[in-house]
């Protein structure tokens, strides 16, 4: 209880939690500068400026014929999530996931947009 501690004690506590808040604050600033945050949308925008997540970027390949998907593949999807190309879907006499052997009936619509974003 703070009561019960004599002034001089109190006053101790305090001036040495203010001694710790104020080391705490300059190692902050100093964390800051050696290692400055960036927001996840704003590395996003810079890697996509500079065209490094376009060189890095591992590209899903189709799970029938094994080629890689780009920007204007358009890409069937089976019911579990696995990924083909619409021409190994065309092909397909029973349309049944050569992976799980679930129905081939989607269209990976969103992972279209985003290759197209990411590699055009």
């Amino acid at each position: 209880k703070l009561d019960s501690l004599d002034k001089g004690g109190y006053d101790e506590i305090k001036q040495g939690m203010e001694n710790i808040n104020s080391k705490l604050a300059s190692l902050d600033e100093l964390a800051a500068k050696l290692c400055p945050k960036k927001s996840v949308a704003t590395e996003v925008a810079e890697n996509i400026n500079n065209n490094t997540i376009t060189m890095n970027a591992v590209k899903p390949k189709c799970t029938t014929c094994h080629e890689e998907m780009s920007y204007n593949t358009k890409i069937a999807q089976c019911i579990s999530g696995h990924l083909l190309c619409w021409g190994c879907k065309e092909k397909m006499s029973d349309l049944e996931c050569g992976l799980c052997g679930e129905p081939v009936n989607g269209r990976a619509f969103g992972l279209e947009n985003y290759l197209r974003l990411l590699l055009k």
